[in-house]
């Protein structure tokens, strides 16, 4: 059970980075799209 937890919250974790990193890249993106 304590492994099935760490593993949920270590997915959680791996989400949320992948949003960090994804949500800035998008948002430069429109940036660009806009200005162009």
């Amino acid at each position: 059970m304590f492994i099935l937890t760490w593993v949920f919250s270590l997915h959680l974790l791996v989400c949320f980075c992948c949003l960090c990193i994804t949500h800035p890249t998008i948002n430069v993106h429109r940036v660009a799209l806009r200005t162009r």
